[in-house]
């Protein structure tokens, strides 16, 4: 069995660095992470791949995001990611004014196996 969370938020305007979601205090192990992500509001060129995912506090993969308004929600897929207690969702850079960011992030934390 594994254990899973999970961390959504809209926000707007977000700043270069500024957190979309996130869960911390998570038990130190190896995670399957899935992220969705879409926009609304007035969408802008900055829009474009602006969230990238953290694990403990380190940039390890940016999300491929259109910059569309109300389009469907990406999904990206992280499978046997090691994390000591942290995994979030920021801004990569400026976002325009007006624009939603929705994030959904969800983990789950694989059970433990020994390789033989």
């Amino acid at each position: 069995m594994s254990i899973t969370q999970s961390n959504h938020a809209a926000t707007t305007g977000p700043a270069a660095a500024v957190a979309l979601a996130a869960l911390t205090g998570l038990t130190p192990g190896r995670y399957a992470i899935d992220v969705y992500a879409s926009l609304s509001g007035t969408v802008t060129a900055a829009e474009a791949d602006n969230v990238q995912l953290l694990v403990d506090g380190t940039v390890t993969d940016v999300i491929v995001v259109a910059p569309v308004a109300n389009g469907p929600a990406v999904k990206q897929s992280f499978e046997h990611v090691t994390a000591d207690g942290t995994i979030g969702l920021e801004a990569v850079g400026n976002a325009g004014a007006s624009a939603v960011y929705h994030t959904l992030l969800v983990v789950a934390l694989l059970p433990h196996y020994d390789a033989a």
